[in-house]
Order: structure tokens, then sequence, then C-alpha cells
């Protein structure tokens, strides 16, 4: 019997992990539900996402899901599906004036608005000692490129939750491009660098620009003294998390993203037309929509991702226990590691006791669980 829906899925680039969850949910429903996928990857190239449309014409698919790369460029490819009454349903990034019959995303302001609590949350309920001593606290927001509107769209809203807060003073904002945030993070440490020791949170509505921070604040051995906390919650960020190197994610649950997606996309090729939930403005067009919603994710909710990473959630902090590098160590301090035995990928929390002797030397003890009380015993020499 062949397929009753042949679908066409085309996405801006299918390595980011987010995509990799939305692939698996695809293909699980495809095979229970008669549906043939044609996969398409366009690895953030404007150019050969263009190829790749002509091809799913040429192919005849009844629908396409579509994640564009260069959305504002995207207008023609979207006339030229139209005259061939193909169904388009969008992944995240609208072409810009375009009429397509579907567009399912994540809520761009919430996501904002959480990066925002998070500085709020930190201040009040992290311990003083935790935090770091400057106030206002000096943040660095990490933004995606302009014509990226997710990316405008977090970073405006995280401006506004941040507008009027004066314990928080935001000391500079840096816009990366597709180019600068790919595989390789080297642009993005680069660009961090020289403005490491005069930041105390750093902001990011990207994945990938979270992981190129987080890396920076573990080399230069800040990590807990310089707060982060991104959008995303990609397996790296989790981890970091998990290993006590990064604070927060905004978990855009790809998951429900998948299942909207695919339920648009059959209801179109099959009768035309959808349930959707509400409708976006997009220049001249009312989009029939459907909003996901998002998630704050720490260490305390951290088992919330365990179903969607698996094993690989608890390998990384495993991995980073047997043969990480350990921080930089300041002159005249020693560093004491301390591996109380636990069950694998134990979430519990941990303190960090720093304990400064008469002499001014610096140890640092790091134990499973919250401290109760401290007493000190002096030795007795013989």
């Amino acid at each position: 019997m062949s397929p009753a829906v042949k679908m066409g899925v085309c996405l801006a680039d299918m390595r980011g992990d987010g995509n990799q969850v939305i692939k698996k949910v695809l293909d699980e429903r495809k095979d229970k539900e008669q549906v043939e996928i044609i996969w398409l990857d366009a690895r953030n190239d404007f150019k050969q996402q263009e190829t790749q449309i002509a091809e799913l014409i040429k192919r005849r698919v009844k629908v396409i899901i579509w994640q564009p790369v260069e959305a504002e460029k995207c207008l023609p490819l979207v006339q030229k599906l139209k005259q061939k009454k193909i169904m388009l349903v969008v992944l995240n990034n609208l072409p810009v004036n375009a009429p397509v019959d579907a567009c399912i995303t994540f809520d761009h302001a919430r996501a904002g608005q959480l990066l925002g609590r998070f500085v709020d949350e930190a201040l009040t309920t992290l311990p003083q000692d935790q935090l770091p001593a400057r106030r206002p606290l000096n943040v660095l927001i990490l933004k995606g490129p302009a014509e990226d509107r997710p990316a405008a769209e977090i970073a405006g809203a995280l401006y506004t939750s941040l507008q009027g807060n004066s314990k928080v003073r935001l000391v500079a904002d840096e816009e990366f491009t597709a180019a600068d945030m790919g595989q390789d993070s080297q642009k993005v440490q680069q660009r961090l660098e020289p403005k490491i020791n005069q930041t105390d949170v750093i902001l990011a509505t990207d994945s990938r620009l979270t992981e190129a921070a987080v890396a920076v604040v573990k080399t230069r051995g800040l990590a807990g003294q310089v707060l982060t906390a991104g959008v995303g919650a990609s397996l790296k960020t989790s981890q970091a998390i998990l290993k006590g190197e990064h604070e927060a994610e905004v978990d855009l649950m790809p998951e429900l993203m998948a299942q909207c997606v695919f339920d648009a996309a059959q209801s179109l090729a099959k009768t035309g037309h959808w349930q959707y939930a509400t409708q976006v403005v997009n220049g001249n067009y009312n989009i029939p929509a459907q909003i996901t919603p998002v998630r704050l994710i720490n260490r305390e909710n951290l088992y919330l991702l365990e179903e969607r990473w698996g094993k690989e959630l608890k390998k990384g902090a495993k991995e980073s226990e047997k043969g990480s590098q350990k921080a930089p160590v300041k002159e005249g301090e020693e560093q004491i590691s301390s591996s109380p035995d636990k069950e694998e990928g134990d979430l519990k929390p941990k303190t960090t006791l720093r304990i400064t002797t008469q002499e001014g030397k610096t140890v640092e003890v790091q134990i499973p669980g919250e401290v109760k009380s401290i007493e000190t015993k002096e030795s007795t020499k013989k």
C-alpha cells in the first residue's frame, strides 16, 4: 500500500539538537501513519535551500515542513510553492511578508521573559556567597542575527524584562551572524574573552552561543562566579547544568513542536485546512499559527530532560568527573576535590565550601547535599 501523504521536510540545519529531536518524532509518526517523508538539510545555506525547494516541487509533495534559512529572502520561494498548490508549514522563522498556510513556533516573548526571570531569581534565591560581589550585576547579552525573527523577539522581551531593575546593568549586547554561530564556536569565544572579567551574568538567545560562553567561563576558572543562562537546552548545555558549569536553559520543548508540526502538515495535505489556535501577523498577512510553550530548566528540574537525552545526559557528567581538566588555581590557593560515593546521574545539589586559613591559604571542598551546620576543631600540637 502506497503512503497516503508525501511530505517534504526542509530544515535549516539538521545538526542542531532540537532538530534531531524533531526528526526522531516525525520519523516515529510517519511509520505509524503511512506518511512518506523526504528529508532535506540546507546546512544554513540559502542557495542550497533554494535548490532543495525546487527538488521537492519536482517530486510532487503535497505539503512541505520548512525551516527557512534567511527568511527575508524567501518570498519568491513561497510564491513558487503556492503556484504549484503545495501546502506550506513553517517551523519557527516565518518568510517575511509571505502567505504560508501554517506556522508552528515556540513562545519567543516568554523565552526572553524567562531569561530575565532567571536573573531576578538568582538575586533572590542564591546564597550571597554564590553571587558575584559587584552590584549592580554586569549583564552581557549574546544574540543571533537581527534578521532572525525568533532571536530578535527573544532579545526584545529580555531587554524589557531587565528595564528598571536597579540590581543589574546591561554592559553590552553582542550580535552574531549564522556563520559565527556555526559548529566552530571559536569566533564567539574570541569576542567573549576581552569582556569576561567585567561580566557577572551572560544571557544567550541560542544554545550555540551558550555553549561558547560556558566554554570560556570554564576555561577561565569562573564557573559558578559568572552566571550563565541560554535558550535551547541542547545536550551540551544540559550536561553543563548537571556538572554545575551552567545555571539555566529555556527549553523549547521540541518534542511538542514536532507533534504540532506533523499534525498541521498531515491535516493540510489531507483536507486543506487544520485546527490552529491563533494567528500571527506577517506583513500583509495573518498566518494561522500554533504557539508552543517553553519552560526554564535548572539543576532542580533537570530530570524533565532525562527522557529526551537518556544515558547521554548522565554520561557527559560522568566523563567530566573522570577526565575533565581542573580550573586554574589562583596563586596562594589549593584545590581539593572530593569524590563522595553516589549513584550515576545523581541530580542532587552539591555544596562547595571555600575555607581560608589564618596563613592565607584557600581550600575548596565539594560535598553532596546542603550544609546544615559547620564546626571547627583545632588540632593540638605535640
